[in-house]
């Protein structure tokens, strides 16, 4: 939780006992849901889709060089997970070349 924006700079103290009364809470099942969903810029992904036709698909998240880099490569690995993970199916193998950008959106898919 500590890397998601809004707790980043929360202590594990604090972070911890939210979540273990948010736990104990008998609604916890239905009370806990978390999505996170990074920004997009539809204009200039559409830009991007007319101006280089052999691009299938096109997504722009805006830039991130105000938090630090921790975030930055936490937020990426989410945006390319969300992006990725509706196109796998069950028991379908995954594979990677390699490199920081894998890793972060390694970490970034649902443990299943």
């Amino acid at each position: 939780m500590q890397q998601m924006l809004p707790y980043c700079n929360w202590s594990q103290r604090r972070l911890r006992r939210l979540l273990e009364r948010a736990l104990k809470d008998p609604r916890a099942d239905s009370l806990l849901s978390v999505t996170i969903a990074p920004p997009t810029n539809e204009k200039l992904a559409g830009q991007l889709l007319q101006a280089l036709p052999e691009l299938r698909e096109a997504i722009v998240i805006p830039s991130l060089q105000t938090i630090d880099q921790r975030a930055v490569n936490t937020y990426l690995g989410v945006a390319a997970a969300q992006v990725f993970t509706p196109r796998f199916r069950g028991g379908q193998g995954i594979g990677f070349s390699g490199g920081t950008f894998a890793l972060w959106c390694v970490e970034a898919l649902p443990h299943q």
